[in-house]
């Protein structure tokens, strides 16, 4: 008699729960976060517009077209399930504003941010912007054939003679560790990426040194790094990011 009495208790709180839930919590953050991808959509959309007018028929124009209302469709299905509340709608906002005024749909790059758009909490975000600025400052030749901009991370030396001896760990750097969840969620996006290179420095027998014979030092060296497209968007990132709203 218990259970039944305690199935048909729980059944009705459940009931209660899922009413009161749909309300004021999902209906509540869907909406909040539907706010900010609007607003930074609108802004974008306003961009260069002379007048309320214009505004009005290119929201009317985007609206009538199928294939960019599907787009729009998608765009809000991102940001209904974004685990940041502000940061994330806005970038997808702005993104989206922009590949509607250009008549296009997103580029790898693009697609790649907004995965991450769905996936950074809005403190994630805040690192993510940080490292890219970073990024910024450590690409020293912009004209380079390398399209990914790399920041040593750690190093270590080995003479040859200790390979035999065990050697060292080669495996990739722990982000959780040595970044932060944050850079988990960008790696698995495709945004971060890691090397590890090796350099050769060889040595001669030097007695003053106390050096018997010659040999060489290997140098491994740590890197994270992302393509400098992402380094592109740091003003949209950058804007997005503002708590001004």
């Amino acid at each position: 008699m218990y259970e039944v009495v305690g199935a048909y208790a729980v059944a009705k709180i459940a009931d209660k729960l899922i009413e009161d839930f749909a309300g004021s919590v999902v209906e509540r953050w869907s909406r909040y976060r539907a706010r900010r991808f609007i607003n930074a959509l609108a802004s974008g959309i306003a961009q260069g517009a002379i007048g309320e007018a214009e505004v009005r028929e290119r929201i009317d124009k985007t609206l009538a077209d199928e294939k960019k209302s599907e787009a729009l469709f998608e765009a809000y299905r991102r940001v209904c399930l974004a685990a940041s509340r502000d940061v994330g709608p806005r970038v997808i906002g702005f993104l989206m504003a922009k590949l509607l005024a250009e008549g296009r749909t997103a580029s790898d790059h693009e697609e790649r941010l907004m995965m991450a758009a769905e996936t950074l909490t809005d403190g994630e975000f805040q690192a993510f912007v940080g490292f890219l600025h970073k990024l910024n400052a450590a690409d020293s030749d912009p004209k380079t054939r390398d399209s990914t901009i790399w920041i040593e991370q750690h190093w270590e030396t080995v003479d040859d003679s200790g390979l035999s001896r065990g050697g060292i760990d080669l495996a990739p750097l722990n982000l959780a560790d040595s970044h932060g969840t944050w850079a988990l969620k960008l790696a698995a996006a495709g945004i971060l990426a890691q090397q590890v290179r090796q350099t050769h420095h060889p040595y001669h027998a030097d007695s003053d040194r106390h050096i018997d014979e010659d040999g060489v030092t290997i140098k491994y060296t740590w890197y994270v790094g992302a393509d400098r497209a992402f380094a592109g968007f740091l003003d949209l990132l950058d804007v997005a990011s503002r708590t001004d709203e």
